[in-house]
């Protein structure tokens, strides 16, 4: 797995990196500063996001949720130490975040991969949503469209499916689009 990380504590880098490197993660590559963060994201294409900090500043917060929102990717946080604040902010962010003294690498492969598994989980559940709110337009576009055949041509409820059924099966077309050009019509 790729990572690109952030740390806040340039001194900490070489540590963080040899147990990321003997987690087994392939590390793209280090920011010190929120500014980048963005920018390396979109050049880099990690498939994580691995953030360590003694406490996160706001800017970082607000940079990972600048991220989350615009090319998203899994995110996790470590910090040895942390208050409720700062964990509800990560969260609103998109970010794991895990208060962990001393990183090991089992730990470190164990909370990103976490991480990476809730975040895939998130995201299917975003497009499970999606596709059903788009289902439910449909549905309601189809039965707007019902109710004005049944109004216009005298059908009852079942009638007026049926010929919109028919309508699209002629026209080799979706329901949905046959019930747009009714409402188009009127």
């Amino acid at each position: 797995m790729r990572v690109l990380v952030v740390d806040t504590r340039p001194e900490q880098v070489t540590a963080l990196e040899e147990v990321l490197v003997e987690a087994g993660f392939e590390v793209l590559g280090f920011i010190s500063g929120t500014s980048d963060i963005y920018k390396h994201t979109r050049e880099l294409q990690p498939d994580a996001i691995v953030i360590s900090a003694d406490s996160p500043a706001r800017d970082t917060l607000e940079h990972l949720a600048l991220i989350a929102r615009n090319t998203p990717k899994p995110m996790v946080m470590f910090a040895a130490n942390a208050d409720y604040d700062m964990i509800r902010e990560a969260a609103v962010a998109g970010v794991s975040f895990y208060v962990v003294p001393q990183l090991s690498p089992i730990a470190a492969r164990s909370l990103v991969e976490t991480a990476v598994a809730h975040f895939n989980g998130t995201r299917q559940l975003q497009r499970d949503l999606e596709t059903a709110r788009q289902h439910m337009e449909e549905r309601r576009i189809v039965d707007l469209a019902k109710c004005r055949m049944m109004e216009r041509e005298g059908l009852g409820e079942a009638g007026a499916y049926r010929r919109m059924q028919r309508m699209a099966m002629e026209s080799s077309t979706k329901l949905v689009e046959v019930a747009r050009g009714i409402l188009g019509k009127a």
